[in-house]
């Protein structure tokens, strides 16, 4: 039967589905494609059947528990799709008729910009709102309705158009309208305005020529009148008159460094760019380098990438000079090559937080071995300048050799001499009576005094040099986290239903059904991945977005997709369940995860676990416990945790000791470090004055020299933490009244004296500092600091101001901490990008330079 046939009231659309005239003309006039597919749609099938059924039978993606419903009629769907593209087509002619007609009028692409409010009066009728002021509001567009008529099957009907105030208040949208839906009007209306033009032309034209004025400079001036045709006047498009052929650009030569620097070392652009065979960026920049005298040539900014990143490494090591700080190292292949990278974390005094900077990351060649390793890493220390008693932990996975290179790192330590040897060297600087006098009353020898100036350690008390303490070993918190769960999951009953559910994975990356499941959904089927943090999770959770496929393809016959429902409900708890590990990974990938973070989170999981219940959630959580005894097994951990308040509490009666025990390790290394930059700074001095002239008198002087003289009765040196004492230059005085007839030479070596008196005095007070008297004023800050509670605040380091301010130094640096190693597997993420397969031929040089610039950079 044909279409579009008239028989009893009612219009065929073919395929035998009829519905009413009336609907039918209504749909005609419908405004918007959407809308008109719409209203087609529910002609056919009626709103009840709609709610109910989908176009393509798939349950949507925003719900997880979304149910499929059954799809709409293929040859019903078929009639849609037809209607729709031939009204698409008809409004397209439509837009072109109307296009044409206005052609000729020269006006914008769009809509005439000449019709003005009068216009729209005589299109459109619109109902203003009363205003809400009084007398004097002024009344808004409330809605406009058209006015012209519109033939329908050959009858006029007035159009159905009508707007909201929004679009009423556009005078765009009522001609798009108008341009769209009634051409013929907008034709007329584009014919009267250039009529009106065109009549006004003319008037103005006769009118100065009647009045004698100067013709526009368009217009050719005449004697008398002429048939010659008038050009027509063309006006000067204003983007010609800004356009340049040269451009001036404001750049200095450190910035063009710079941004060589940045292409190299952030956006991985390879060096063969810079060379002249490059035509295209010499173009580009190669002017601007010879004006800047910057080279640019191949060899040119590989020195730049390597120096610029050496003068930062040199940087580095004075921010580093005596610090306290911590390690983290991991090795990794690349590209089928071997790297060992390793960063160090330390306070920044006045930024009150940690920060991470790379050290070095070198090709090991091959060699992973427990000694190579602990031999690099020393080799990396003495590059920049940092003894082993400035480190206090390492961080490490659990791999053997890491971990047997931290526990053995201190054994051939021959820079720290043992408790015999100390005693010697201290004897010999003592005078013979020592055992005769008090503590506060021992004097050091005019003679063996001066001993200090060669090795200033010689001074110091034996309760600070002798009591070294080894670097700890300090394992990763995620990837501790990680094997715990990967124990749990190890276990006979989530093992053998882990291989059920790889079974279909593996079933679901098959090609074929990865491009339906691509065209279904948007995303494919991935397999849990052993190196891989939380991959199982990932691989679960995205085994549920494809169940009901998964459920329509095994009752089709493919076994291999087949689970029970009890299975598939198996699959969703094994989810919840892997959901709170797989986000506490997420969250101890911070950058800011201080020893605190990381107890509350591994007590966390740990009661989440115990509270969930069943075998897979009680094998994790027996692992983690067995694994916490080793992970929490270190006092400037526990130490980093007991200074915090918000989760001092966590820690058990066993774990307090041994967290006291670390904070004090930590303030003893603190002090040492202290007292050798006094000494250090003294020796300077002393080693100056010898150098210097009669006229003028150098000595350091601390900030506060009386608590110097008095260091044994505070628990941390009154000098500021990691400076300098400042130098201050006295000129001598020039005599006047009285003493203007001393001789001068023996007053200024009587002056030396005493300067040397004073110094031994300074000498013997660091000498003489007590031990008891530190550990009591220890004990005091720690109750002190216990006696404040739980504190709400944001970071431990906020609350720290709070506490003793002898003590305060150390708990920060305890609160910097490394507790994991995420900071150097970015470093493995970014040497992806540096060597890839097209630079394996990069030195070891440039690749540690780029890893240097790039991961320092801020």
């Amino acid at each position: 039967m044909d279409k579009y046939i008239l028989e009893n009231g009612k219009v065929h659309l073919g395929s035998g589905i009829w519905v009413d005239e009336e609907k039918w003309h209504q749909l005609q006039v419908t405004q918007g494609d959407s809308k008109y597919t719409k209203n087609l749609a529910v002609m056919i099938w009626g709103t009840d059947v709609l709610k109910n059924r989908s176009v393509t039978g798939v349950a949507t993606k925003k719900k997880k528990d979304a149910v499929p419903k059954p799809p709409l009629s293929p040859h019903k769907l078929s009639i849609v799709r037809d209607h729709n593209k031939k009204h698409l087509d008809a409004v397209a002619a439509q837009e072109d008729l109307a296009m044409a007609s206005t052609k000729k009028s020269n006006l914008p692409p769009m809509i005439d910009s000449r019709f003005t409010e009068k216009d729209l009066n005589d299109v459109f009728i619109f109902e203003f709102e009363k205003p809400k002021f009084g007398l004097l509001g002024k009344a808004k567009k409330k809605s406009a309705t058209c006015k012209v008529e519109k033939e329908v099957n050959g009858e006029l009907k007035p159009c159905s158009f009508k707007t909201s105030e929004a679009s009423a208040v556009k005078s765009f949208n009522l001609w798009r309208h108008v341009k769209r839906n009634h051409p013929e009007n907008y034709a007329a209306l584009v014919t009267k305005k250039n009529q009106e033009d065109e009549a006004k032309q003319k008037a103005d034209a006769a009118k100065r020529r009647s009045s004698g004025s100067l013709k526009t400079p368009g217009e050719k001036i005449f004697c008398g009148a002429s048939s010659e045709k008038k050009p027509k006047i063309e006006q000067t498009k204003l983007d010609s008159c800004l356009k340049s052929s040269k451009v001036t650009v404001t750049m200095d030569a450190n910035t063009f460094r710079e941004g060589l620097m940045e292409m190299v070392c952030l956006s991985s652009t390879p060096l063969t760019t810079f060379r002249l065979k490059n035509k295209g960026f010499q173009k580009i920049a190669g002017e601007m380098g010879r004006q800047l005298g910057v080279s640019m040539g191949h060899d040119a900014v590989r020195h730049l990438v390597v120096s610029t990143a050496e003068s930062g490494r040199k940087e580095l090591k004075k921010a580093l000079e005596q610090k306290l700080c911590y390690l983290k190292m991991d090795a990794a292949t690349r590209g089928n090559r071997n790297f060992l990278a390793i960063n160090a974390q330390y306070y920044e005094e006045g930024k009150d937080k940690a920060v991470v900077k790379t050290l070095d990351v070198i090709d090991t060649e091959g060699c992973h071995n427990s000694s190579y390793v602990k031999s690099q890493v020393k080799a990396i220390l003495e590059k920049f300048g940092i003894s082993e008693m400035q480190v206090l932990s390492i961080c490490v996975d659990n791999a053997a050799n890491m971990t047997c290179a931290v526990k053995n790192f201190s054994e051939d330590n021959e820079t720290i001499s043992t408790s015999e040897n100390r005693d010697v060297d201290r004897t010999e600087a003592m005078l013979p009576d020592e055992g005769a006098k008090g503590m506060n009353e021992i004097e050091l020898h005019v003679d063996a005094a001066a001993q200090w100036v060669n090795d200033p350690t010689l001074i110091l008390p034996t309760w600070l040099h002798e009591d070294d303490s080894k670097v700890q070993l300090m394992r990763c918190g995620i990837h501790t986290l990680q094997l715990a769960i990967w124990d749990g999951l190890n276990k006979e009953h989530a093992k053998k239903f882990l291989a059920k559910i790889r079974q279909v994975v593996v079933k679901l990356q098959t090609p074929s059904i990865q491009s339906v499941l691509l065209d279904l959904h948007g995303v494919t089927q991935s397999l849990d991945t052993v190196t891989h943090w939380g991959s199982t999770f990932v691989m679960i959770d995205r085994l549920l977005v494809f169940q009901s496929y998964c459920e329509q393809m095994a009752a089709a016959g493919t076994r291999e997709l087949k689970l029970t429902k009890a299975e598939w409900d198996e699959v969703k708890n094994l989810r919840d369940l892997l959901a709170k590990p797989n986000q506490t990974t997420v969250n101890l990938q911070a950058v800011d995860v201080t020893p605190g973070v990381l107890m509350k989170e591994w007590r966390k999981l740990s009661k989440f676990l115990q509270e969930n219940g069943g075998q897979i959630a009680e094998g994790i959580l027996s692992s983690m416990q067995k694994h916490e005894e080793k992970l929490f097994d270190n006092i400037h951990f526990l130490a980093g945790v007991y200074v915090d308040p918000r989760y001092r509490i966590l820690l058990t009666s066993r774990e307090i000791p041994k967290a006291k025990e670390g904070l004090l390790d930590i303030a003893r290394r603190l002090e040492k470090q202290n007292l050798l930059l006094y000494l250090n700074s003294a020796k300077e001095v002393e080693e100056n004055e010898t150098q210097q002239k009669e006229s003028t008198i150098e000595f350091a002087v601390s900030e506060h020299p009386s608590e110097v003289a008095g260091c044994s009765q505070t628990s941390v040196s009154p000098l500021n933490l990691f400076e300098r004492p400042s130098v201050r230059r006295l000129q001598p005085s020039r005599g006047n009244g009285d003493n203007s007839s001393i001789n001068s030479s023996e007053d200024d070596d009587f002056e030396k004296e005493l300067d040397k008196q004073e110094r031994r005095q300074r000498v013997s007070a660091i000498h003489n500092c007590n031990e008891a008297l530190f550990e009591r004023n220890f004990r005091e800050d720690c109750e002190a600091m216990e006696s404040i509670g739980r504190l709400k605040v944001k970071s431990v380091f906020e609350a720290i101001h709070s506490y003793p301010h002898r003590i305060q130094a150390a708990c920060r640096i305890a609160s910097s901490m490394t507790t994991t190693q995420a900071s150097v597997e970015r470093l493995f993420s970014a040497l992806k990008l540096i060597l890839n397969d097209l630079r394996q031929a990069m030195k070891d040089d440039l690749i540690a330079a780029i890893i240097f610039y790039r991961m320092n950079y801020e």
